[in-house]
């Protein structure tokens, strides 16, 4: 399968991003039952298909930052090898090269991120039960087929952590926000630093928005600021930054 390139689309691989976000989103919307006060209606369901079909859609649609590169051919020890060489030596050194291998490492954080997007708004929370398992769920598959980015990814993630953890201390986060934060420092950080300020200013920016919506409609209280996060994140993933 050939990487993408901007104006030309794999539509075979758009339609099945569809079929998963409209067959795994109610799933997944129902799962997070057990961390929220109330169960989910077949409408919260289906919007969270729509959801998830959407931001798998916008992942595999995302252009590369730069024309594909040719595979670098295996060295001729590995070569002899045989398929496994070759498809090693074939895999991405970064997540620029965005091909459909790397998106698909993306995959399960949507999904987590749409029921830690319920789980939010629904009790205000973040649970480590879903926040923690999604460090590994991130790194190690990003680890196997783009091993170029992890450091940058490592510092992304610490420093989005120190960040949160500083707006944690005023007040203005919960601890569960700044977990997270690292968890999406890591996922942009593989892609870039350009990235990585673009899913925090986004976040940055819906957050505020939603507070300031939700006191306009009188609903005061704190702003669940999870979801801001993730779209945030699903900005800087979804665009070539």
């Amino acid at each position: 399968m050939k990487p993408f390139a901007p104006g030309r689309y794999n539509y075979g691989v758009i339609w099945v991003a569809v079929l998963l976000g409209v067959g795994c989103g109610p799933v997944l919307v129902g799962a997070a039952d057990r961390w929220c006060p109330t169960p989910a209606t077949w409408r919260d369901r289906w919007i969270g298909a729509l959801v998830l079909a959407g931001a798998l859609v916008l992942l595999v649609a995302r252009p590369p930052l730069a024309p594909a590169s040719p595979p670098v051919s295996a060295p001729g020890a590995l070569a002899r090898l045989g398929w496994t060489a070759a498809a090693v030596a074939h895999l991405p050194a970064t997540v620029s090269d965005w091909s459909p291998i790397v998106t698909m490492c993306y995959f399960p954080l949507a999904g987590l991120g749409l029921v830690l997007a319920r789980v939010d708004l629904a009790a205000l929370r973040l649970p480590d039960a879903l926040v923690l398992p999604a460090y590994p769920m991130v790194g190690l598959p990003l680890i196997l087929v783009a091993p170029g980015g992890t450091p940058r990814a490592l510092l992304a993630a610490t420093a989005c952590l120190l960040g949160y953890a500083a707006l944690c201390a005023t007040g203005g986060l919960g601890f569960g926000d700044v977990k997270l934060g690292g968890v999406l420092g890591l996922a942009t950080g593989w892609v870039s630093w350009r990235a990585v300020a673009a899913s925090v200013l986004i976040g940055l920016g819906c957050g505020a928005a939603h507070a300031v919506t939700r006191r306009l409609a009188g609903r005061p209280g704190p702003a669940p600021y999870g979801p801001a996060m993730l779209a945030g994140a699903l900005a800087a993933l979804a665009v070539p930054w």
